[in-house]
């Protein structure tokens, strides 16, 4: 019976921490060593796919974040185009990359000048 109390104590605690690191705000390496814990200590369930899922999101958001930089870097609009829509499908709102599409609008309207020129 103490045994029986101590695992569902563990859960508890494994799913606490799982549910408090989901919630935090793109800390995703607390969150995949909650996940982690969690998994190796039997948890499943709707808590543990979220967390997943909240991992793939984040790891997709940081990956168009890069993409972002190297495109305004380099200023490729096509390249800039696609990957702004991307993060605008995943929901990607990250405050450090506000200046890179403040850029990218910025290039955006620099290219719809050219054409606009070249059309008049």
């Amino acid at each position: 019976r103490a045994e029986s109390e101590l695992r569902a104590m563990e859960r508890a605690r494994l799913l606490h921490e799982l549910r408090e690191a989901t919630t935090q705000e793109a800390d995703a390496e607390r969150l995949r060593e909650a996940a982690r814990a969690a998994a190796e200590g039997g948890l499943d369930g709707p808590e543990l796919e979220r967390a997943w899922e909240r991992l793939r999101r984040l790891g997709t958001c940081e990956w168009l974040s890069q993409q972002l930089q190297a495109a305004t870097t380099r200023g490729d609009i096509v390249k800039l185009a696609a990957v702004v829509s991307q993060a605008e499908a995943f929901e990607c709102h990250s405050d450090a990359d506000a200046p890179l599409r403040g850029e990218a609008a910025r290039l955006f309207g620099d290219l719809l000048s050219v054409a606009k020129e070249r059309l008049a």
